[in-house]
């Protein structure tokens, strides 16, 4: 049995990272039940909120899967209030979290926080503040973004978009991603993503290959049943023994090997690929000549 029935964690999460993690963590392990309230959740397309809230809590579900799938924790937006005191937006923030779960037992925030001064007295002395130490997580989310600001690197490979009348900010690269995990201190979802990755780099080659040699057949094949093609007609105008003897060898070399390679056939008589492609060539023209003879005619 935990220690309280209810409880809130409440963060913009801009970007979503370790300290978050560990916040969230500290909330289950005291609390049967944790709202999660994803603030500014009407905020995003700027250097402070850079990603929307379907963005942000996409993030969080990837983690806590199984937790939602229990009702251990529910995640919901939290607009801005918009103009007014800091104790106005406390008893906002409180009410809104009272007509999603009910009555709520304890709010989890980060030490550094002052989350205390958001609410009334009232408020103050009817909920269980617990204030989460994360000195030993040496990140947080201002961090994250000045760095993305100050660094022009980084600014470079930040790309804005818009898609369905929403604004998009994403990175391109996959190093580029794996580097902003890094930071985030994610090590984790680094090594899972540099995983998929391979596999895709894998897979992508795989198909490259196969293409190309799916590709090479099939050209071969049309080389081959095109000077077939030429060399029949040869044989029914002027017949295969009026050509020299090194063509009527090549042609009848192509006779009897109809699928393979100018290669495979250059190899059977100890001569050249450009060897071979030479005399085809020679073959070509008489058949070349023959057709104009014919249409002349």
């Amino acid at each position: 049995m935990k220690k309280y029935k209810t409880g809130l964690v409440l963060g913009r999460f801009q970007t979503f990272h370790k300290g978050h993690e560990y916040i969230i963590n500290k909330a289950l392990e005291v609390c049967s039940k944790v709202l999660v309230f994803i603030g500014s959740s009407d905020k995003y397309g700027t250097q402070e909120n850079p990603f929307s809230y379907e963005l942000r809590k996409k993030l969080i579900k990837k983690i806590y899967e199984n937790e939602i799938k229990k009702n251990q924790l529910v995640i919901f937006p939290l607009a801005d209030l918009g103009a007014g005191n800091v104790t106005e937006w406390g008893d906002y923030l409180f009410n809104e979290a009272e007509k999603l779960i009910g009555k709520v037992d304890c709010i989890v925030y980060g030490k550094e926080s002052k989350c205390q001064s958001w609410f009334s007295e009232e408020i103050r002395t009817s909920v269980n503040f617990i204030s989460v130490s994360r000195d030993d997580i040496k990140i947080n989310a201002s961090t994250l973004r000045k760095y993305m600001k100050e660094n022009n690197e980084y600014l470079k490979k930040i790309f804005k978009t818009n898609k369905k009348n929403k604004i998009l900010v994403y990175l391109r690269n996959s190093e580029d991603i794996m580097d902003i995990l890094v930071l985030m201190d994610a090590l984790q979802h680094f090594f899972e993503y540099e995983e998929t990755t391979i596999i895709k780099n894998l897979k992508n080659k795989t198909i490259r290959e196969m293409n190309w040699e799916v590709a090479n057949e099939t050209k071969t094949l049309n080389t081959g049943n095109y000077q077939i093609k030429m060399i029949k007609y040869i044989g029914e105008k002027i017949g295969l023994n009026s050509l020299s003897p090194v063509l009527e060898e090549a042609a009848f070399l192509r006779l009897n090997n109809p699928e393979d390679s100018l290669q495979s056939l250059a190899d059977m008589i100890n001569i050249s690929k450009s060897g071979i492609r030479n005399r085809f060539r020679r073959i070509e023209e008489i058949y070349n000549s023959l057709l104009e003879e014919e249409r002349n005619s």
